[in-house]
């Protein structure tokens, strides 16, 4: 059984492309090392959230681990 989906996405102008294109590298660009850890807890279902989305990601063959 394959649980892939048909590519959907929606056209923008290009405009937004470039102000997304802008507001990614800006977001990019603040990025820092961390080195040290706030103590506050995660939500577990934020945790399931990520790895499920990193197991979504696109691999070789579609065969994700």
């Amino acid at each position: 059984m394959s649980h892939l989906k048909p590519l959907s996405f929606v056209a923008v102008e290009e405009n937004e492309v470039v102000r997304r294109a802008q507001a990614f590298y800006d977001a990019m660009a603040r990025r820092r090392t961390v080195r040290d850890y706030a103590r506050r807890p995660v939500p577990r279902a934020a945790i399931e959230s990520a790895i499920h989305t990193a197991g979504s990601a696109p691999s070789g063959a579609n065969l994700q681990p």
